[in-house]
């Protein structure tokens, strides 16, 4: 991962001074993808943040805003702003169960996580959403059998209305996240597989990248 650290630099570099904004929505979540991106450390989301920022718009963990001035934000990037970039960790609820996910309020108006989703995807610049966590991408512990939320991940909310780059993993790892970021505001696709995963990352199994498969190999416990 470090032979890419200076890659990633200079894509956020350049994405804090062209105004590139990132969206973080949040469902139905332990917050637990986003702790593993702040403690990402090749690179780590210190220097994304200080020294490599990219703007973060809307990010409910770590933002400044709170209240009233957080919805605005949620309101302005579905009428008057867009979002260049957006990061969705969490199942969402849907259906008749919808309600059970409200993010914000402006205004009077109820941002439903569901329906506000539908509203953002066709507005993303670059036309891409990562699905970050196991919960994002196929429902996860929310989504489990009974399912009372009738949670679903982004890819089934959205569509077609977006492309959906998912990031499995409870969670993911920090630096799997930062690198999709920097090739999404680069405007790449990651070579996806049949579910729409990056090859790079999730191109082998995990067993057979383990450092204690030799032990597994000679049939020691380990």
């Amino acid at each position: 991962m470090e032979l890419y650290k200076p890659l990633v630099s200079d894509v956020f570099a350049q994405a804090a001074s062209s105004g590139v904004k990132l969206m973080w929505l949040q469902g139905q979540t332990d917050t637990g993808c986003s702790i593993s991106l702040l403690q990402g450390d090749h690179p780590d989301i210190y220097d994304a943040i200080l020294k490599l920022s990219v703007n973060i718009a809307y990010h409910p963990t770590i933002m400044v805003p709170a209240g009233e001035a957080a919805s605005k934000v949620l309101h302005d990037m579905i009428t008057t702003d867009a979002p260049d970039v957006v990061v969705v960790e969490g199942s969402i609820p849907t259906g008749d169960k919808k309600h059970a996910c409200m993010i914000g309020s402006y205004q009077g108006e109820e941002y439903i996580l569901e329906d506000y989703l539908k509203a953002l995807a066709p507005r993303v610049k670059t036309g891409i959403i990562a699905a970050v966590g196991s919960c994002a991408t196929h429902g996860g512990i929310p989504g489990a059998d009974p399912n009372p939320t009738n949670a679903k991940g982004v890819a089934d909310v959205v569509g077609d209305m977006a492309t959906v780059v998912n990031l499995p993993g409870c969670p993911p790892q920090g630096e799997q996240i930062l690198l999709t970021l920097a090739a999404v505001i680069l405007g790449i696709t990651p070579e996806l597989d049949g579910q729409n995963r990056p090859k790079v990352f999730y191109g082998k199994l995990l067993h057979d990248q383990c450092p204690l498969r030799g032990y597994y190999d000679e049939g020691q416990f380990a």
